[in-house]
């Protein structure tokens, strides 16, 4: 399916870190008229929940929808359990590995696909604390150098010369993206050296 009819909603940061998965499944889920258009302003959270199977259903649990502003004062509950649209074959597959094999299954991420809500559920095997511990660590080491490179992409790139892009002295402010692309394009095609100069890029004279 074209990735341009699909939109993520809230992903389960939790999930990779905590669980190796053997089997993923997308299911549909049954909401009512609020919760769809609090899913539209991301007002979710899934980080606790995880799916139960009752009388042959599916169920998703712990998932945690913020109602919007008009209904505050209403009877609304945030933490209801949801029915998952799976089919049979997919209940009793999740159902086996849940009861037999002892494992859990819980939902990874929730998405618009072709305006519809679909929850992707996986089925998994929790991991040791020293595997937790490494995976975090390495979280955290990501995190911090998209960070870094994010203060270092908003600086702004002077040109001095006319000749590699507008008027002499003009400025604009670079993109994640763009950056690396534009500063090597600077460095190939001049014999001028790009230097740093209080946090600023800038061609040497």
């Amino acid at each position: 399916m074209s990735a341009k009819n699909q939109k993520i909603i809230t992903i389960n940061k939790n999930a990779k870190r905590n669980y190796s998965f053997s089997k993923t499944f997308q299911a549909g889920i049954s909401l009512l008229g609020w919760e769809v258009k609090s899913l539209r302003e991301s007002k979710i959270d899934i980080k606790d929940s995880y799916v139960t199977i009752r009388k042959n259903e599916a169920f998703i649990i712990g998932v945690k929808i913020d109602p919007p502003p008009s209904l505050k004062n209403e009877s609304t509950d945030p933490l209801r359990s949801r029915k998952l649209l799976l089919n049979k074959k997919e209940i009793i597959e999740i159902q086996k590995n849940i009861q037999q094999k002892n494992l859990t299954c819980i939902s990874t991420q929730f998405l618009w696909v072709n305006n519809k809500v679909k929850v992707d559920i996986a089925i998994g095997k929790g991991r040791n604390c020293g595997i937790k511990e490494k995976i975090l660590k390495r979280e955290i080491g990501r995190e911090i150098k998209t960070e870094f490179l994010k203060i270092r992409i908003n600086k702004i790139l002077r040109y001095n010369h006319a000749p590699h892009g507008g008027e002499q002295g003009s400025t604009f402010v670079l993109d994640s993206k763009a950056h690396a692309k534009i500063v090597v394009i600077l460095v190939k095609h001049t014999t001028k050296n790009l230097v740093a100069e209080n946090d600023n890029y800038a061609l040497a004279a």
